[in-house]
């Protein structure tokens, strides 16, 4: 073989393998209409991205790698094979790596590479944004059971929680509604979440003659915070029924977690046999927790409640409420406050690696 055909050859094996066209510049073996997305202002920890790759090239694409910044990012690809013009999802999910309770910005980026090709990425995508934290939280408005008879005082607390990083604080309460009744904050402490102050307001009240129960209030608050001047805080006075409904056990306790676990636990509700008592719904305060409700034709007063944590989208102490609502026959629903703890603890750093 001369010179000249075997440098042909070599040529041509070349120009197979990195495929690049005739006017000399490599072809593009992945794409996206929309690779770098501002998600603008938010304000949860907690965010997750869709993206959708094609294969502009004439040849087939495997995705063979991806490299991040930190181990705490999610990704997932809906196929990892690329034909020609096929397309592939591509979907991040990832915390927001900020002090808690402050403002700032963040950007998450992931390499993309095709073919065993690691030298450069094929594509990067990226996400950014501003996280700017609520002003508050509220766990949700609060049931008083109500005296017996007219004239007895009653009496509950509501706990919240105010953003400190944003200086947020009670300039004025005020009550309204047909059920009379006082409220004065009766403690301020460091909340367990960083960057937030526990708040935590007494309500009072006497049971009035010809008060007819159920009877529902509201402590309206007024905030020094442009976002959020004022919050309005639901008060209902309820009255025991006679029949006990009872929980087991009356907590939902998830212990101390790894990062990337997923725990269940299961809490048993048993209604009155007697009556058409049934679960509305069973929902939690936050985030993280998925509730599932379990009935069974044949022990209808017996219901589950499955309850699964998953980890990977909370950080630290995990305090919520689980709220079950019960249709009693005959009266108003009943909600019942069952306690969620956990503490999920943070994912270890982890240089930037090639995947």
């Amino acid at each position: 073989m001369s010179t000249n055909v075997m440098t042909t050859a070599v040529l041509g094996i070349a120009l197979a393998v990195t495929a690049v066209p005739a006017h000399g510049e490599p072809e593009r073996l992945l794409a996206c209409e929309k690779p770098d997305v501002d998600v603008g202002e938010i304000g949860v920890r907690q965010q997750n991205h869709t993206f959708t790759l094609r294969n502009p090239s004439k040849q087939t694409v495997q995705i063979t790698a991806t490299e991040k910044a930190c181990g705490c990012v999610k990704r997932e690809f809906s196929t990892y094979r690329l034909a020609p013009g096929e397309t592939s999802e591509l979907t991040l999910d990832f915390p927001i790596r900020t002090k808690p309770g402050a403002v700032g910005d963040f950007l998450e980026r992931l390499e993309i590479y095709v073919n065993n090709e690691h030298d450069a990425p094929a594509l990067v995508v990226s996400v950014s944004g501003r996280l700017v934290p609520v002003a508050y939280r509220l766990r949700d408005g609060i049931y008083i059971e109500a005296p017996q008879t007219a004239g007895k005082e009653f009496t509950g607390r509501i706990e919240l929680f105010l953003n400190k990083v944003r200086g947020v604080k009670i300039e004025s309460i005020e009550t309204l509604g047909d059920l009379p009744i006082d409220a004065r904050i009766v403690k301020r402490e460091d909340a367990l979440t960083a960057g937030e102050e526990r708040v935590v307001l007494e309500v009072k009240g006497t049971l009035q003659t010809g008060i007819e129960i159920p009877a529902t209030a509201s402590v309206v608050l007024k905030l020094n915070n442009d976002d959020m001047p004022e919050m309005g805080i639901p008060v209902t006075l309820y009255k025991k029924r006679g029949h006990e409904i009872r929980f087991s056990p009356q907590q939902v306790a998830f212990g101390v977690l790894s990062a990337d676990a997923k725990v269940k636990k299961t809490i048993v509700v048993e209604l009155p046999k007697s009556a058409n008592y049934s679960v509305e719904n069973a929902e939690p305060s936050g985030e993280g927790v998925k509730v599932t409700i379990k009935e069974n034709p044949k022990t209808a007063h017996l219901v589950l409640l499955r309850c699964e944590l998953d980890a990977s989208s909370v950080v630290g102490a995990v305090e919520q409420e689980l709220l079950v609502r019960i249709a009693v026959p005959g009266g108003p629903s009943e909600v019942y406050k069952l306690p969620i703890s956990g503490f999920v603890k943070p994912a270890e750093k982890k240089q930037a690696s090639k995947e």
